[in-house]
């Protein structure tokens, strides 16, 4: 599911942002390493570009997408300035992926008033092995979830389920989550007090997705991945582009333009 042996090729280039924020598009930074392994072929296939399109293709909002991948050394010898963006989002990038500079100025952009979003898997959250491990971190301060254990990916089919007070909470709108197809893993998380739990997993009611506020800013917690090999159906949704636009729109704290 993650790759450091990736080849740059495979990485689509960098767009310069344009915008300033709070501008007419919003402007993400999208920092992934969404790339699955094909078991017959051993070729990797890139699942970045389904988040990407997804978001680029809204209907109800024009939102332009920077991507970055990491690369074999990650983001530690890159200059990143989140200022220039609505919304940052984490996807397969694991904590030594980055600075500890790097992780204050994201902590200061959210404190701020911008918006955060990190997606599960290996890299997400606690994650496996040596990927993830953001458990610890001042990443984790900002989470309106807790990371239990640096061992908390679970390759295991669960569904998304209500929390029935929060089907009207504006992630949900125009979605219904009873057609979501099944996700393939997620990350065994544990809901805090700081956070409003909108979804839970059905395998163990643990919350599955989450939002909170983090000083000015908004920060949601998807805890599996919607793409990459655990999104692989998901990806398939009829309503996967906005369920994504929702995330963003809400973390940037802009209403949806019907």
């Amino acid at each position: 599911m993650l790759v450091l042996l990736v080849l740059s090729l495979l990485s689509p280039p960098m767009a310069a942002a344009s915008k300033d924020k709070g501008g007419a598009v919003l402007e993400v930074l999208y920092l992934g390493n969404d790339y699955v392994q094909d078991p017959e072929s051993g070729a990797w296939i890139d699942y970045n570009h389904f988040i990407i399109e997804a978001l680029e293709s809204s209907r109800s909002m024009e939102v332009n997408v920077e991507f970055r991948w990491p690369g074999e050394k990650g983001y530690v010898s890159t200059e990143l300035s989140f200022d220039p963006y609505d919304v940052v989002i984490f996807s397969e990038v694991w904590s030594s992926h980055f600075t500890e500079g790097q992780i204050a100025d994201l902590v200061s952009f959210v404190e701020d008033g911008g918006g955060f979003i990190m997606f599960g898997g290996f890299g997400g959250f606690g994650g496996r092995d040596e990927y993830g491990e953001w458990g610890g971190t001042p990443i984790e301060d900002i989470l309106p979830v807790e990371i239990t254990s640096n061992e908390d990916a679970v390759d295991e089919d669960t569904e998304m389920v209500y929390v029935h007070k929060q089907r009207d909470h504006p992630l949900l709108h125009g979605v219904n989550l009873n057609d979501a197809p099944v996700l393939h893993g997620y990350n065994d998380v544990e809901a805090s007090g700081a956070g409003t739990v909108i979804a839970v997993n059905s395998a163990n009611d643990a919350p599955l997705l989450t939002v909170g506020e983090y000083g000015e800013g908004r920060v949601v917690a998807f805890a599996s991945n919607p793409a990459g090999g655990w999104g692989v159906d998901f990806v398939e949704w009829n309503k996967y582009d906005r369920f994504l636009t929702n995330m963003v729109s809400w973390a940037a704290n802009i209403p949806e333009r019907k």
